[in-house]
């Protein structure tokens, strides 16, 4: 299991990484609070931003707004934090998300859903409409990415999830050309 857990004043928080590769599957999970992407290049690296200016590197993503679908807020998400677009949108699992605080009596339960694939369009950068900030982008070797983005195991798992399917796109795209 792929598990990390934070300490904060108020209590703490348990993520727990849960492969999914089947978007059906995903459904079970709910409440979805945040939807994620680990977005490759045509260079097989990852793409990330950083929010804060303090180079606090994240995969983009976010909240969804009432009445999307969460490929709809990620789609949204993408081109508001990133201004990138993706040719699809593949399901690489959940991340599990249990807030324990002293004053509940039960853990507060709910999931991150995570997506993966191929950037086909990278814009000009723009003012994220929620901030009014342009967030710096990067795109970082495969081999790199757990330490720009450290989410410990449960980031590992992702990443690992991402990779793999990163493989099997790799293999569609070499299958279709000797097609052609």
């Amino acid at each position: 299991m792929h598990q990390k857990t934070i300490y904060t004043a108020d209590g703490k928080t348990v993520l727990t990484w849960i492969d999914v590769l089947d978007r059906s599957e995903m459904n079970r999970y709910q409440p979805c609070t945040q939807v994620y992407a680990v977005c490759f290049n045509a260079h097989d690296e990852i793409l990330v931003i950083d929010e804060s200016g303090k180079g606090l590197w994240k995969i983009p993503g976010g909240t969804p707004e009432a009445g999307e679908t969460p490929e709809q807020t990620l789609a949204r998400e993408l081109l508001e934090e990133a201004d990138v677009a993706l040719a699809e949108m593949l399901p690489i699992g959940v991340q599990r998300v249990e807030a324990f605080f002293p004053n509940k009596n039960h853990p507060n339960v709910y999931y991150q859903w995570r997506f993966t694939g191929r950037i086909v369009k990278i814009l000009s950068q723009t003012p994220d409409p929620a901030t009014g900030n342009i967030h710096a982008r990067k795109f970082i070797p495969l081999n790199k990415i757990n330490d720009v983005v450290n989410w410990g195991d449960p980031g590992k798992a992702m990443f690992r999830a991402a990779i793999t399917t990163l493989e099997k796109i790799r293999a569609d795209e070499l299958k279709s050309r000797a097609e052609s």
